[in-house]
């Protein structure tokens, strides 16, 4: 027996025209969905009464009956005070003129300090009865709840590297005062979960994600302390973000360490620090079209430069009011700017060769030359909206289908209707 799941693909591959655009303005139909509707789940979406438990409720129902599926959001405000739970294999997507958005108001208990967490990528659904999506039924020792759920619970394993194809997209954020340790998104998950088409308005919280996965596009994070703190992703593979922007973080818009960050066509505006690489930490660093814009300490701090670790790449990234390129931690050494806008061709930090069969050297280049003046935010690197219709979108040639017998996830076209993705953008220094 088979069961089916949409794949909405596009909705991480897709990018939003501008950064409040809802990607999916129409209700997408799916039989096989969930939606948070009145009449159904006891849901106002005034971003007053308290929504939590109808969220869940929805998400459950999902889980529940399906295994693995899609809850869909309307437009609305919707009120949480606890953190909710997504269950592995299980997607979260907004629909409307407007995005969806998930409220945490002034002073939400249990969100004053540490880290909380508005929303949670779980590993398994305690007392699930389908043996098979429990990670114990694959050998694995079940990661322990995380501290930061509200309220606090031991119940819940966390994702893990077995956490597939849990995603949200099309929601947005907002943290309310006197939340300080607000986190919108714990998003600890393996291959093919996603984050896309989000606006992260955090305020006065902790951060807008805490830990990542494979991949997210679209995202926009506003305040907080950070906009993304995150670790060695759950796989041990890289983190990729595209067409994102990080704008007003009181300490750094990334802070990391091990996460493998590669930032294509990303934006860093008005912060202290863009990326922050915890001390005596490495990390394989790759960043491709981006912009530094108004940064205050260096744009980058790097840590642990004698490791044969560290591997640090930039390659066309425009710089304005960015006084301090990049400075490692450890012996204070700076990298200053040429001009007040500039434009960095390549800084380079880690192993280098001079010639085949001559000993690796730990080396560091940096190509920085003036420009006349900052240039406009140029073309998503993703793939452009308007070549799909909503139809396409609800009716996704390509699926996810899970055979019970033999227990592996497989991805199979349906039909050839899908486009390859395009080029990943344009040099800066060419525009």
């Amino acid at each position: 027996m088979k069961t089916t799941l949409i794949l909405f693909f596009v909705s991480f591959l897709s990018t939003s025209t501008c950064v409040a655009d809802s990607a999916y303005p129409l209700r997408l139909e799916d039989a096989s969905a969930v939606y948070l509707v009145p009449g159904r789940f006891h849901v106002r979406g005034d971003g007053v009464a308290d929504d939590s438990a109808a969220v869940q409720a929805a998400i459950d129902e999902v889980q529940a009956t399906k295994g693995e599926g899609i809850v869909f959001i309307p437009q609305g405000r919707y009120s949480i005070t606890r953190t909710i739970y997504l269950w592995p294999g299980i997607r979260i997507i907004g629909y409307g003129t407007q995005r969806p958005v998930f409220v945490l108001g002034d002073r939400t208990p249990g969100y004053q300090a540490g880290i909380a967490y508005m929303f949670f990528f779980a590993g398994a659904k305690p007392g699930d009865g389908e043996k098979s999506r429990r990670p114990e039924s694959l050998h694995v020792r079940t990661p322990p709840t995380q501290p930061g759920v509200v309220p606090p619970s031991l119940t819940v394993p966390d994702a893990n590297p077995g956490t597939f194809y849990s995603a949200m997209s099309n929601v947005d954020f907002e943290v309310g005062a006197d939340n300080a340790g607000a986190v919108a998104i714990r998003f600890h998950a393996a291959q093919h979960a996603y984050l896309s088409h989000m606006d992260f308005n955090m305020g006065s919280g902790f951060a807008g994600v805490h830990e990542v996965a494979n991949i997210a596009e679209d995202l926009h994070f506003h305040g907080g302390q950070f906009g993304i703190m995150a670790r060695k992703p759950s796989p041990a593979w890289q983190f990729t973000l595209v067409d994102s922007s990080f704008d007003g973080q009181r300490e750094a818009a990334i802070r990391e360490n091990e996460a493998g960050l590669t930032l294509v066509h990303d934006e860093f505006h008005n912060v202290p620090t863009a990326i922050s690489i915890d001390s005596h930490y490495s990390d394989q660093l790759w960043i491709k079209d981006s912009f530094f814009d108004n940064i205050s300490g260096p744009a980058v701090l790097i840590s642990d430069e004698t490791s044969r670790m560290t591997e640090i790449n930039f390659e066309d990234v425009v710089c304005r009011h960015v006084p301090v390129f990049a400075k490692f931690r450890e012996s204070g050494r700076q990298f200053l700017q040429p001009a007040d806008i500039y434009h960095v061709g390549v800084f380079s930090h880690g192993l280098g060769l001079t010639s085949i069969g001559a000993l690796a050297d730990i080396k560091t280049r940096f190509d920085a030359s003036p420009i006349r003046s900052f240039p406009a935010t140029s073309a998503p690197a993703g793939i452009p909206r308007p070549w799909y219709s909503q139809a396409f979108v609800a009716n996704s040639c390509w699926r996810i289908q899970r055979n019970h017998r033999d227990r592996n996830f497989y991805r199979r076209p349906q039909q050839s209707c899908c486009r390859p993705p395009l080029a990943l953008g344009t040099s800066l220094a060419r525009r």
